[in-house]
């Protein structure tokens, strides 16, 4: 499995997750964008790089694109074929520790997203003390 965490998740939050991951020697390859693409860089420059069809890639974001205008993440995802999870807007708003731990939560979930249909969408939100992955 391969993970692509973008600047919605910190670069601390995201080594903590790799090191998580390899202590149950999980085989995955977890990356945030600012260790492999510039800051600033735009969704349309970098999402391409990861449109790998023999080895997906699972990008996992908060941009849901409502705001800023221009193109949307979700809609560059969709049209590339790149598999996606959006975090849902209050799990968002929590701590990075939160954010990972729902990650690792759903962890068999994510790795049934990662092997799912070229473009599909997730939606990764909190249910009670629970975290919920599902196709949106």
């Amino acid at each position: 499995m391969k993970l692509l965490l973008d600047e919605n998740l910190s670069q601390p939050a995201t080594k903590a997750l790799r090191e998580l991951v390899e202590r149950t020697r999980e085989p995955a390859e977890i990356q945030h964008l600012l260790d492999v693409c510039p800051s600033g860089i735009l969704d349309p420059q970098w999402l391409p790089k990861f449109q790998e069809q023999t080895n997906p890639w699972l990008i996992i974001t908060a941009d849901a694109g409502k705001r800023c205008g221009g193109d949307r993440l979700p809609r560059i995802c969709k049209d590339l074929g790149i598999r996606h999870v959006l975090l849902s807007g209050k799990l968002h708003q929590r701590r990075q520790f939160d954010k990972i731990r729902a990650l690792f939560a759903v962890w068999p979930d994510l790795k049934l997203a990662n092997a799912s249909s070229a473009g599909s969408r997730y939606k990764l939100q909190q249910a009670g003390d629970t975290f919920i992955l599902k196709a949106a």
